[in-house]
């Protein structure tokens, strides 16, 4: 085992060990993606991603809400992340190319489709403040 676990894990994440531990990564390779927790679910990554030189907002075609989508971009905002942008993932594929297949399945299910869903939507302002504010000029290697 690792020991035991912390009483406050967003303590050991954001401690000056792991901050020297994300420093040495820095030096020893030229990207390094930490996965995190959900973070409207625990501060965790909050707290790793004041850490990192920026951060990329997972989420789900259909099921993450605007509402949720807001909140975490917030959330980052609010401890001094960089967001980097969203990656969607589950995108429904539509084929347009050619190809065969052979299948056989059988299945059964209803359900009705959730109007407040949405596919991830920036607004332009949100995206362009937030160009403005992480921008390279401001950055200390500029």
């Amino acid at each position: 085992t690792s020991g035991p676990i912390p009483p406050n894990p967003s303590e050991l994440l954001g401690s000056d060990h792991m901050a020297s531990l994300i420093e040495q990564l820095r030096a020893d390779f030229d990207y390094v993606f930490i996965d995190g927790t959900p973070l409207l679910l625990v501060s965790d990554s909050a707290a790793l991603a004041r850490q990192t030189d920026g951060a990329l907002l997972l989420t789900r075609f259909g099921k993450t809400t605007h509402e949720q989508l807001q909140r975490a971009t917030e959330t980052l905002r609010g401890v001094g992340a960089r967001l980097l942008g969203p990656v969607v993932n589950f995108l429904p594929f539509e084929s347009g190319g050619y190809g065969y297949g052979y299948g056989y399945g059988y299945g059964y299910g209803y359900g009705y489709a959730d109007k407040n869903q949405v596919t991830v939507d920036l607004d332009a302002s949100a995206v362009a403040a937030d160009a403005a504010i992480n921008s390279p000029a401001d950055s200390k290697d500029a």
